[in-house]
């Protein structure tokens, strides 16, 4: 099960959704950009 945990935005238009692991107890982030992002790789 996933749960939400906090997003950051990293710029105008991309931001960066962690979602935190219960079972693993670890986090999982997603880049989510409506265009291309520069600062993308701080997510990564």
């Amino acid at each position: 099960m996933l749960h939400l945990f906090v997003f950051v935005v990293l710029s105008f238009n991309c931001l960066c959704i962690c979602f935190f692991r219960t079972y693993k107890w670890m986090f999982q982030c997603v880049i989510v950009c409506v265009d291309k992002c520069q600062w993308a790789w701080l997510c990564a």
